[in-house]
């Protein structure tokens, strides 16, 4: 209900009043409600509350840079007030306009990140840049899914192989849920980096499939979470596969996703298949 709110709130006035703003006065309103729950003789009052919304707006307008950093901190704790869950949270934290740079990846993959992508075969593995483009893969990976380097460039892309490969609609038991969350995730990494070329690149090409049109329009985010993916593999049959995600601290936006396998016979399944 949180941010349901939020989203309509976010239609009609900008981004940065909602991250100085809005927020900010709901941290305030819930810390106000708790202290006079518990009876604390210090909780703020109305007018005390207003006053600081007040001077939370003159600050944006003096120095928005300085009042949105600020309130990035503050959303947490509105979140954590609030018991929003992780995908609230991310929802919430995606409102913020500077909180974060815009990502960069030094467009290459090092010996030791490629040396370990390889070693983790026959279990698939790959790595992203910081726009789910796919830099560097094993032969797992490519058993389990295609070979990447027989498509265009732009099209080695995790979103692109989702919605606009035609075989993860049956690849993946679970395809709808699955493409949906993802679609989340990569929509609260798109209102963090607005003037980023290459996700709108990647929106404009996902908005050409009827169905992530249908689901970018609601405006909902979430977060990663790791967790049990089922295949349906036309060589290998049913296969159940551990998403685990390790962020790479020497390439800054890089990341390493890796599919293990989650019993023995998927175990024995990979083997056989990559052979």
């Amino acid at each position: 209900m949180v941010t349901g709110i939020l989203s309509e709130v976010g239609k009609h006035v900008s981004s940065r009043w909602v991250t100085t703003v809005l927020l900010p006065g709901l941290l305030l309103v819930a810390v106000t409600a708790a202290g006079c729950h518990l009876g604390h003789t210090h909780a703020l009052d109305a007018d005390e509350l207003a006053d600081w919304v007040d001077h939370l707006a003159r600050e944006a307008h003096r120095r928005p840079a300085r009042a949105a950093v600020a309130a990035g901190v503050g959303l947490r704790s509105v979140a954590r007030a609030l018991r929003l869950d992780p995908d609230e949270t991310a929802h919430v934290m995606s409102f913020v306009e500077h909180a974060a740079p815009s990502e960069q990846s030094p467009g290459w993959v090092s010996r030791n990140l490629l040396s370990l992508v390889e070693s983790l075969g026959p279990n698939p593995a790959v790595v992203l840049d910081p726009h789910w483009d796919l830099l560097a893969w094993n032969s797992g990976y490519t058993a389990l899914l295609t070979d990447l380097a027989r498509l265009a460039p732009r099209q080695r892309n995790l979103l692109w192989l989702v919605f606009r490969w035609p075989p993860a609609r049956t690849l993946l038991a679970s395809w709808e849920p699955e493409a949906r969350s993802l679609l989340d995730q990569f929509r609260a990494k798109v209102a963090r980096h607005p003037e980023d070329g290459r996700y709108a690149e990647i929106t404009e090409e996902l908005l050409a499939d009827p169905d992530a049109a249908r689901w970018y329009g609601r405006r909902e985010t979430s977060a990663f979470h790791p967790s049990v993916r089922h295949f349906r593999h036309p060589v290998a049959g049913d296969l159940q596969l551990r998403y685990v995600k390790l962020a790479a601290v020497d390439e800054p936006g890089h990341h390493l996703l890796a599919y293990l396998p989650d019993d023995r016979a998927t175990e024995e399944a990979l083997r056989v298949l990559v052979g």
